[in-house]
Parts: C-alpha cells; structure tokens; sequence
C-alpha cells in the first residue's frame, strides 16, 4: 500500500469550488489535534437545569504541526524550503487578490476532511546551513472550521438546492418545513409537472411556505 500525504488546498470561496493552490506535506504530521465544542445556556438568574440548555455547537477547530527537510535525508523533489514557506502562505495566508481576504482550506489524509480558515502559522527553524539558510523548520498550523450542528430550519427562508443521488422533493420538504406534504407547492414553484422521479443534479428552489390555520 502506497504511503498517502496529507494535502492542504486553497479555495477563494466558501463553495468550495474555486480552487486557488495546493500543497503536499513533505512527511505526515505524528499527530493531530481535533476540538469540538459546545455551548449552553449562562446566566446568573438561572437555576442549573436551565444553564444545562443547549444554545449552540462551537465551531471546530484543527491544529497539527508537519516539518520540512532539507538536509538530504528525506526525498525532496518541491523546491527550497525558502520556496515551500512561499507555496504555502501562498494557499493559505496571503490576501487573495480578487477576494482581498485569505483563501478557504481544506485540509485532506485519506478519509479525513477538514474545511475551515487559518487561524495561525507558525515556524521554528531547528537547522541552517553555515551561510544561514535553512535546512529544517517545523512549521504549526491551526485552523477554524465551522459549527457541525443540525441546521436549524426555517420556513422563511428560501434554499436553491442540487438534487443529490438518493434525495427526492419530499425528503427535502420534511428535512425544510417538517411537512413532505409541500411537495405539489414546490413542484409548482419550479414548474414541475410532478414532484416524482426527479433527476440528480436538478436545480430546485425551496421557497417559504407556510400552512394556513
């Protein structure tokens, strides 16, 4: 079995569909480190049962360290380490040019995906050559991903999704308005002769609806 390197790309959107650069790691991080959190309820007026309340999922956040070799010991076939440093900041930390912010990362080792931002990058060189040029850094990264909690719902807002295979209008009506029966009212909203049978890929829009009582 081929060894797999982690990879770290850059996307100068939060679709996730422009990619603007990309990176392997030299050698595989030992270790990383993966936080998830949650929040509840604080106050001084309530009793413990209503602190205990849930009010939201912290985002997640990501940190591990790789280090970049030059010494000959590890094949290198990416350049300088000047020249790595440059790629990198390049994918993650420089301000795009056409969103004038720091690219999106997604952070990919075999089945292991991480989206978020970059958070901080650090360095700490650990040897040079005699005239000063590096020959081994340790580079550390931490990124902040998203909340990973339920999406919360609501029929007041409109939603234009691209049917995936296995999904169908009246899943879709229950996962937005608690009510599969929408499907006739979203058909129609797209100008659907039915709500059956409905190809992957299609383009639909969720408009808000609301029974009347």
């Amino acid at each position: 079995m081929s060894l797999v390197k982690l990879k770290i790309v850059g996307y100068s959107d939060n679709k996730y569909s422009s990619e603007a650069g990309s990176f392997d790691v030299q050698i595989n991080p030992s270790s990383m480190k993966l936080n998830k959190g949650i929040n509840y309820a604080e106050s001084k007026d309530m009793s413990e049962q209503e602190k205990q309340k849930f009010d939201m999922q912290q985002a997640n956040s990501l940190s591990f360290d790789i280090t970049l070799d030059d010494t000959g010991i590890v094949p290198n076939n990416k350049g300088k380490i000047k020249d790595r440093i440059n790629v990198i900041e390049k994918v993650l930390y420089t301000i795009n040019g056409e969103t004038h912010e720091p690219n999106y990362a997604k952070v990919v080792w075999g089945d292991f995906v991480f989206q978020g931002r970059l958070t901080s990058l650090n360095y700490d060189y650990t040897l040079f050559k005699p005239d000063g040029s590096p020959l081994r850094v340790k580079i550390s990264f931490s990124f902040k991903g998203y909340k990973s909690g339920p999406e919360k719902k609501s029929p007041d807002l409109s939603r234009n999704i691209t049917l995936k295979s296995g999904e169908n209008i009246a899943l879709l009506c229950q996962k937005f308005y608690d009510d599969p029966s929408y499907c006739t009212d979203v058909a129609k909203a797209n100008d659907l002769v039915n709500f059956r049978n409905i190809k992957p890929g299609t383009q639909l829009m969720f408009p808000p609806l609301k029974r009347e009582k």
